[in-house]
């Protein structure tokens, strides 16, 4: 199978995203995995100090993939400690743990057959709603424009009415987004938004 092609994303990208530049002194951390390495970087603190001698968590029986009908089936316990826990509760790398974004990349590869093909990356944050922000604060500028489903997902709309862009509703129906009413939108693009960019991204839930 052949590459997929690149895609240059420089002109999708925000002024503001544009100017962020990798910190001097956290762009050295990947060295600290060297053997041998003595660290004298800010803000790390030594392991040994760390509270915690070991983390144990239970998953209910379901939740481990066991047989739901199993009556009285044991939890599936899991304890975390030495490296794993100190790993777990040091500060790391911006991108997220390596081992676990290199496990949902393959665990992409298995369920949606994605190719490992460097053409793609696994982005983590602490939900949905804030990995949305993070999208919409990568693309727009005070004049772009960002087209919506209405209804919209209600945790988004605190954060979307705060983007400095423009939003434009496109309406839904009983399949979802209306292809009608989003043709509609863009062919009279030019006549309802002289002078203007067209629309940028479209946010829906499929």
């Amino acid at each position: 199978m052949s590459p997929a092609p690149t895609i240059d994303i420089g002109p999708f990208l925000s002024q503001k995203s544009k100017l962020w530049k990798n910190d001097g002194i956290r762009s050295l951390m990947v060295l600290e995995d060297n053997p041998g390495m003595i660290s004298l970087l800010s803000g790390r603190p030594n392991s040994s100090t760390f509270p915690f001698q070991s983390i144990t968590l239970k998953l209910k029986p379901t939740l481990a993939g066991l047989p739901s009908a199993t009556e009285g089936a044991d939890p599936l316990t899991l304890t975390i400690e030495n490296e794993e826990l100190n790993e777990a509760l040091q500060y790391g790398m911006t991108p997220g743990v390596p081992r676990l974004l290199d496990w949902l990349a393959n665990f992409q590869t298995h369920v949606h057959k994605r190719v490992l093909d460097g053409s793609w990356q696994v982005h983590m944050g602490s939900g949905s709603q804030e990995l949305i922000y993070r999208t919409c604060d990568i693309l727009m500028n005070d004049d772009d424009f960002l087209l919506i489903e209405t209804p919209v997902y209600s945790g988004t709309l605190g954060f979307l009415a705060a983007l400095p862009c423009t939003l434009i509703e496109v309406n839904t129906d009983s399949q979802g987004l209306s292809p009608a009413n989003l043709e509609t939108i863009l062919s009279r693009w030019d006549r309802t938004h002289p002078g203007k960019p067209y629309p940028k991204a479209l946010y829906t839930i499929p």
